[in-house]
């Protein structure tokens, strides 16, 4: 106790509780979001079966996935208008087929939109100075991942903190020398909620009919002793 006793109050603290739920969601979030993008770049899902998968089937049709970074709601959109562009101008379609390419390129479209969203809203949430992307796996991943959570979990403390501290001490500090004046003494160990409600009668009486001295069996017995004063200060 005496060694935390002298610890200087810190100017913030990681908030444990905090760190440990920021933890959880951001890398849920970012495994949500990294499988987005493996859905964009290979159609398939990485978690699911093929059944699952083939729901996918049609987003080959954006053709080249650009870098994660770089997959937001706008290039979508571009992506998009450029294959009904492309339809429209065709010499070669019929009406019919350019409906029905049109249609096929919404479906697409409906598709990739929340896959498209996942990602971006993802990277957006976090410092741009983190984002790294690996080409060996063809994904992207937040850089210093455990110091950007412990910066998230990190709280101010109040400069009154260092002033109820030094309270704390000093009332500890009281509480010792009250326990080493009891036993010196010979008196009683009484918990601190008895002795905050004595009054000074109660305390002259006890000393004038000796009432608080303390066993002797309970000096002579460790485990007696420890069992009478186990849950005292």
């Amino acid at each position: 106790m005496e060694k935390n006793q002298k610890k200087a109050m810190p100017k913030s603290i990681i908030i444990a509780s905090e760190r440990e739920a920021i933890g959880n969601r951001l890398r849920s979030e970012l495994r949500r979001a990294q499988d987005a993008y493996t859905i964009l770049r290979t159609g398939k899902d990485p978690n699911a079966d093929y059944v699952v998968s083939k729901n996918f089937k049609g987003l080959e049709e954006l053709g080249e996935i650009p870098f994660p970074d770089k997959v937001t709601e706008s290039w979508l959109d571009a992506v998009i208008e450029r294959k009904r562009e492309a339809i429209n101008a065709s010499d070669i379609l019929t009406a019919m087929e350019k409906k029905s390419r049109i249609g096929h390129i919404g479906t697409t479209e409906k598709k990739a939109r929340p896959i498209v969203q996942t990602v971006e809203k993802f990277i957006k949430t976090i410092p741009a100075a983190l984002y790294r992307y690996d080409d060996n796996v063809k994904n992207f991943y937040i850089g210093g991942l455990e110091k950007y959570i412990n910066e998230l979990a990190t709280r101010e403390v109040p400069e009154e903190a260092a002033d109820h501290w030094q309270l704390i001490q000093e009332a500890r500090a009281a509480i010792d020398r009250l326990r080493g004046f009891e036993k010196e003494h010979l008196r009683i160990k009484n918990p601190l909620e008895v002795i905050l409600r004595s009054s000074v009668e109660t305390i002259a009486e006890q000393w004038a009919t000796d009432s608080n001295r303390r066993l002797i069996e309970y000096e002579d017995n460790p485990r007696l002793y420890e069992i009478r004063t186990s849950t005292y200060l």
